[in-house]
Order: structure tokens, then C-alpha cells, then sequence
């Protein structure tokens, strides 16, 4: 009997779940709520420590664990010494993901040191930003930088803000530190082929597989290299593990528009960077859209398709409400208040701004041919918006600090989820019932 290791036991008060991490989350595994007798008959399953007779009473348990692809998971990923990975043909993941023609990769290694000497980074110079009070220095050529860094550009770069996550007056706290926290180069690949030249432990097992990013830890065990098989451009990349250097790779194009495309696809790996370096600085990042209501920011969450654009775009039009941010928002919780803060990364809404606010609620959006707000317990809570993050959880240990991340900002807001519909009565419930906590809190 085979346990997929990627599964992790967490409780929250009296519950438990046995939730996916790492590979697990990349194939969209499902979570299971158990209670403590459940959690302790897994953990003695995963020891191997149960006798035949205790299998035997469970059969029924063990059976809905291994349709869950818990026990006895399909084979994702096989290894050699020769290749990095290859599609396994039973991968339903890959070959079936949104109906899309995924072709099997087969990817062999060359030398490091033969990648890095077919790169360059001419025309390159610092571009000092400040996002969420980190401070980043983005080397590279200028015309690689997306306009939407503009808005956190720090004005004189030998003053940078360091006052991480606890921006609390909506603007960029500058004091005298010229030492970025993240040092990003961004270099140009002038080899021929780019997918044969990537540069991985090939005796290391990759953390995450999918056709949109696959991550293997380095050989010396201090950087995670990142890989990105359907890119056009930006084919790897690569993090120190305490977050301080990244490495970016890019295929030059001859065209102006394809110039664009690179551009795009640098911004696109950038966030996912960031969002390593700001979850060791006690933030994670929530799909979902946000807006400004009696100075504090209240957060709309739910799969896509869902209606978050949708709710925060009824309540502009009621109310007159701010929208923040139209598709991503991060939270830190180091301090007493949690707070969300300004990134440039939207989405395709457009929105976006470099500010901090005290965050007030996050609601969980649900299609419903009726408007009702629930409540929920604290475990569901923290279960449901742990759903909602987008921070790395390559590993257990990352997806353990978002979990706590988690149980620390949701014990202090307003969470609740909205079943609604697209209409303007949806945006009046929810306000009434942000309203009633607003009143509760005051009194």
C-alpha cells in the first residue's frame, strides 16, 4: 500500500483535514475533514504500524482514501539517469487539463556552467522598486520592465522603505537602507535550444509537475529551479531559498510585438518570485478581488467564474466603492491588524494600486439562485480561504507557514460566505451584514 506523501494532517480547534500540498494541489487533489480518530488511524497508516485486523475493520475508509488518490495514488512522474521527466501515460492531469493537447516532454540535461555562458545581459541597469515594503532591485534591460511597476518605483534609490508589510499610512515608508531585500537579474539566453539546456539537479525528484511550471531543488539544496514548459519565452528561473536572489532566463525575439510578449511573460514569473520572497516575510497572497469600505479593505473570493469581479463591480456601482485590487491581493499578518497590500498584479482587470490597508473581512462567493450570507465555524474558515491562496506550497514546510498564516488573519476578521447572484440585491446583503459586524465591533 503506497501513501501519497504529498498529503499533510492539520487540525483547526476539533477538526481535522488531510489536506494536498506540492504536487498534490498541482493535480487539483481534494482535501478530506476528519475527525481525531481518523487523523490518528492515517498517521498510524503512513508509520505502517497497523495491524491486518485493523486494516480489515477500516476496508471502507481505506478504499474512499485510495479513490481520492490518497493511497495507491497513479503514477504522475517517472525518472532515469538520463531524463529529467517524461509525461507518464496514465497522467490524466496532463494529458486531459482544460481538454488541451499537452504533448509528453522529454527533457535532457546539459552542463550548468554551458547555460550560463550562453547568456548575456547587455544594456542591463538596477531598477529599484519597493512592493508591500520589500525592496526590490530588478537588473535588467529597462525595456524589459512592465508598466506596472511604475507605481512602486522608489524615487531615489539609495533610500528604500525596509518597514515590510506594516505600510500603514498609504505611503512608501523611506528611510536610509540601500540594501535590497530581493536582487532580481533578468538575463538573455543566446543558446540554441533552450528547453535542452535547462540547467537542474537531475538526481533530484521535482516538487511540482505540471505543463505550466515544474520546480526541482537545486544540487546544493540552496535555490529552487523553475522551469516553464508552455512559455514562449521565459523558459527558466530560478530562487535562492532565503528569498535574497532570483535568476531569470528569456529567449530574445527579432519583432517589436514579440518584444511585448517577453515582457509579459517576465512580469507573469516575476509574481510568482515575489510571492516566494513575501511569504518569508509573513504575507500570502488571495486570489480575489478587493475594494476600500469605511477605511478598511474587504476582500470577494471564490473559484473563477464565480462573480468576485462581478460582486466588487455591484458595490462600485451601489455605493461607490474603491476597487483595490481586481484579481490578486496580499496579506500580511506580522502585526496585531492584518493588512493588505498594493501589488501590480491584477490579473487582466486593470486595477491595482501601491497602498496598505487594514483588512476588514474576506467573503466567500458562492453561485446561488437565492442571496444569503452564512456563517461559518473558525475551521472552515480557516479551511476555505487556505483554498483561496496562491503563495507557494511546493513543499510541507511552505504550506504549513501558510496555514498558520491563515489561522492568524481569519481569528481576527470577518469571514463569511455569500451565496448570490450577479444582481445588484447581492452587493445590499452583504453590506448589511459587513454593516451588523461594523455595529458589533463598535458597541
Amino acid at each position: 500500500m503506497i501513501i501519497n506523501e504529498k498529503y499533510t494532517i492539520k487540525q483547526s480547534e476539533n477538526t481535522y483535514f488531510l489536506l494536498p500540498f506540492g504536487q498534490a494541489i498541482a493535480e487539483h487533489k481534494r482535501g478530506v475533514t476528519l475527525n481525531r480518530a481518523g487523523a490518528e488511524f492515517f498517521e498510524a497508516l503512513k508509520k505502517g504500524s497497523l495491524t491486518d485486523d485493523e486494516l480489515r475493520e477500516n476496508a471502507d475508509f481505506i478504499s474512499s482514501l485510495k479513490t481520492l488518490g490518497i493511497i495507491d495514488p497513479l503514477p504522475i512522474v517517472s525518472y532515469n539517469d538520463d531524463l529529467i521527466f517524461q509525461n507518464a501515460e496514465k497522467n490524466i492531469l496532463i494529458s486531459n487539463q482544460n481538454n488541451r493537447d499537452v504533448p509528453n516532454i522529454d527533457i535532457s540535461v546539459k552542463l550548468t556552467d554551458q547555460f550560463i555562458k550562453e547568456t548575456k545581459t547587455d544594456n542591463a541597469s538596477d531598477n529599484r522598486f519597493n512592493i508591500a515594503g520589500i525592496n526590490i532591485n530588478i537588473h535588467a534591460d529597462r525595456s524589459l520592465i512592465h508598466e506596472g511597476f511604475d507605481l512602486f518605483k522608489i524615487p531615489n534609490p539609495t533610500h528604500l522603505a525596509v518597514n515590510k508589510g506594516a505600510d500603514k499610512n498609504n505611503d512608501l515608508n523611506i528611510v536610509s537602507d540601500s540594501t535590497p531585500d530581493l536582487n532580481i537579474d533578468i538575463k538573455e539566453y543566446t543558446g540554441v535550444d533552450p528547453r535542452n539546456d535547462f540547467p537542474v539537479n537531475k538526481k533530484s525528484e521535482p516538487l511540482i509537475v505540471n505543463y505550466q511550471l515544474c520546480v526541482y531543488p537545486s544540487k546544493n539544496g540552496n535555490t529552487y529551479d523553475l522551469f516553464f514548459p508552455f512559455n514562449n519565452f521565459v523558459f527558466f528561473a530560478n530562487i535562492s531559498c532565503d528569498g535574497k536572489n532570483a535568476e531569470l532566463y528569456y529567449v530574445p525575439a527579432s519583432a517589436g510585438p514579440e518584444n511585448e510578449k517577453i515582457k509579459n511573460e517576465l512580469f507573469h514569473t516575476l509574481r510568482l518570485i515575489f510571492l516566494y520572497k513575501a511569504s518569508l516575510e509573513g504575507m500570502f497572497a488571495i486570489h480575489s478581488a478587493s475594494l476600500l469600505y469605511k477605511d478598511k479593505a474587504w476582500l470577494f473570493s471564490g473559484q473563477s467564474g464565480t462573480g468576485k469581479s462581478t460582486h466588487t463591480g455591484l458595490w462600485n456601482k451601489n455605493f461607490g466603492t474603491p476597487i483595490i485590487n481586481g484579481d490578486i491581493n496580499l496579506v500580511s499578518v506580522s502585526d496585531d491588524t492584518p493588512m493588505i497590500h498594493g501589488t501590480p498584479w491584477c490579473g487582466t482587470s486593470r486595477i491595482y494600486d501601491n497602498k496598505s490597508y487594514p483588512l476588514g473581512g474576506i467573503t466567500l462567493l458562492k453561485q446561488s439562485p437565492e442571496n444569503k450570507v452564512n456563517t461559518l465555524s473558525l475551521p472552515d474558515k480557516q479551511l476555505l480561504v487556505n483554498q483561496r491562496i496562491i503563495s507557494p506550497s511546493w513543499t510541507e514546510k511552505m504550506f504549513d507557514r501558510n496555514w498558520e498564516y491563515t489561522r492568524r488573519a481569519v481569528s481576527d476578521i470577518f469571514v463569511a460566505q455569500l451565496e448570490c447572484r450577479p444582481d445588484d440585491a447581492a452587493a445590499h446583503v452583504m453590506k448589511k451584514a459587513i454593516d451588523d459586524h461594523l455595529l458589533l465591533l463598535n458597541n
